[in-house]
């Protein structure tokens, strides 16, 4: 897949998560799901190498409506310290949401990796 335009990026990166989080519903995490994590993966390790490219398209993707992509826009953003504030926020008000199942879960994680409160571990 040769992604060469913001649009595609952002295009991409949501098709993926609406992709994981219907595994996340179903329960079905499978070898099909690894796979979407690892293309995930491999998509932002691109953007995360152009921070200009990163700004632009984390912009974008931390206006999703998809739970699974607000989550993982917000956690590369503190790793790479940009829209620092706005992350916080996001994770925080999904970390205190208990409707949304393992994905309050994971918001809490990522807060607490941020925070330094897991031993030898990071973002």
């Amino acid at each position: 897949m040769k992604i060469t335009t913001i649009e595609q990026y952002v295009d991409a990166i949501s098709k993926l998560d609406e992709k994981i989080e219907e595994n996340y519903k179903n329960l079905n995490f499978n070898t099909k799901h690894n796979a979407l994590i690892k293309k995930r993966q491999k998509i932002t390790g691109g953007i995360n190498m152009n921070i200009r490219l990163a700004e632009t398209v984390y912009f974008i993707l931390l206006l999703s409506n998809n739970i699974e992509t607000l989550i993982c826009t917000a956690s590369h953003c503190l790793r790479l310290d940009i829209f620092t504030e706005r992350s916080l926020e996001i994770l925080n008000s999904l970390s205190n949401n208990d409707e949304i199942g393992i994905h309050g879960f994971e918001a809490k994680t990522c807060l607490r990796l941020y925070r330094g409160e897991i031993p030898n571990r990071t973002l």
